[in-house]
């Protein structure tokens, strides 16, 4: 009776199932790390550009007799009347956060700081029109100043000009990051996002 030699360098069925079983196993247990470290990686680009968008903002402040931006914080093609932080240094990228899915800005500062930006529409626009109704320094450190947004506005652009609490989003495992007035971000959940004591706090 012949037998038949096996192959010193080969793996029989089992072998290689065993070696697929193996791989699969450890697949299992590295892609939850890896999109865990995503998920971080995007919160800490999100809470940096906050922080940025901050700095940027005190440094318009002072140039601007200590009042906060006005709602068209971000466009590039307005006239020089509007707030427009992207003189100061704001890119495209600052303005979106990673998590967010989105390709249009995604922060919008507290529609509780500014009026609109038109002086057609009120007499208190007349002068607001340049920037927003109150100065950064009076301001109490727990007031919101910018936010996370995902709702469109009449342009199409997510953050396009304001953040409020119907508008607010919360990218981050249900949670939001939002600037407050001193420079500090904080996360807060979908319930806190929709309190509107949360967004008039320390405003006077």
């Amino acid at each position: 009776m012949k037998y038949r030699r096996r192959n010193p360098n080969g793996l029989t069925l089992i072998e290689i199932l065993v070696v697929i079983g193996i791989i699969a196993v450890l697949a299992s247990l590295l892609f939850p790390a890896l999109s865990s470290t995503r998920k971080a990686a995007a919160n800490a680009v999100c809470v940096s550009n906050l922080r940025q968008i901050f700095q940027l903002s005190a440094v318009w402040a002072t140039d601007n007799d200590g009042y906060v931006p006005q709602s068209q914080w971000y466009v590039t093609n307005m006239p020089t009347r509007y707030s427009n932080l992207t003189k100061y240094g704001l890119t495209p990228k600052m303005t979106i956060c990673p998590a967010s899915g989105l390709q249009s800005p995604t922060y919008g500062i507290s529609s509780r700081l500014v009026t609109s930006s038109d002086p057609q529409w009120g007499p208190g626009d007349v002068y607001f029109w340049s920037h927003g109704k109150y100065k950064l320094s009076l301001l109490s450190p727990r007031t919101i100043f910018f936010s996370e947004t995902g709702k469109q506005s009449w342009s199409g652009k997510a953050g396009a000009y304001i953040s409020a609490p119907e508008s607010a989003a919360a990218p981050h495992g249900n949670k939001g990051n939002v600037l407050y007035c001193d420079g500090h971000v904080e996360a807060l959940g979908t319930n806190d996002l929709k309190k509107l004591e949360n967004w008039s706090y320390g405003i006077p």
